[in-house]
């Protein structure tokens, strides 16, 4: 179903990867995640109008990147960020779900916080109306082809921009969450002491 899987990881966190590859469910199905280096904002040019700090800008510069390069080679991408967290039973609550997925999907979601209410499609699938954050997705398509175009906004973190986007193509996600954040130190949050881990559907608070 996915012709890669890869991981973004700063190359000054070598100990998020490791604790990724920990975190791997097994037996894993899919392609052997790659590691692929993302774009560290500390050490690019942040447009001024940016204001979320350059933690932000490096999320947003890495998956940008990364579309455009699997663009020219068509591929089918499960994207995970370093810090994600795999529920129990992941890989065969995951298969399960994607039985049920509409063939037409562009984008489809295992971790996020819905920021537009869901509709549920078939069983155990929400189309999305807009959700939020970009540790656990998948993209293929005129998704994969045409999304980098439209992330214009450089004021606006990617998650965002694409849940704006959302009700314009078919996105999907399980009806429960099966990736959160893990509990860590944040790449994208400046300043931040630390991040509990996080599901955002009231296993945690959120």
């Amino acid at each position: 179903m996915f012709d890669r899987v890869c991981v973004l990881n700063l190359d000054r966190r070598p100990d998020r990867w490791e604790a990724f590859c920990d975190g791997l469910p097994r037996p894993w199905v899919w392609p052997t995640p790659e590691r692929i280096s993302a774009v560290d904002g500390l050490t690019v040019n942040v447009p001024t109008a940016w204001r979320s700090g350059p933690g932000g800008w490096g999320c947003r510069a890495s998956h940008l990147k990364l579309w455009e390069q699997a663009a020219e080679e068509s591929h089918s991408l499960l994207i995970f960020e370093d810090d994600c967290l795999f529920a129990d039973r992941f890989v065969e609550r995951a298969e399960a779900f994607l039985q049920n997925v509409p063939d037409d999907w562009q984008m489809i979601y295992f971790g996020g916080a819905h920021r537009l209410p869901p509709s549920e499609v078939a069983v155990g699938v929400f189309r999305l109306g807009g959700a939020t954050k970009t540790h656990a997705y998948a993209i293929r398509g005129a998704a994969l082809q045409n999304l980098p175009r439209k992330i214009t906004h450089t004021e606006i973190h990617i998650d965002v921009c694409l849940a704006q986007l959302h009700h314009a193509l078919p996105a999907y996600a399980p009806t429960e969450w099966l990736c959160g954040q893990a509990a860590s130190v944040s790449d994208v949050l400046s300043g931040s002491l630390g991040e509990p881990a996080r599901w955002f559907d009231g296993r945690d608070g959120q």
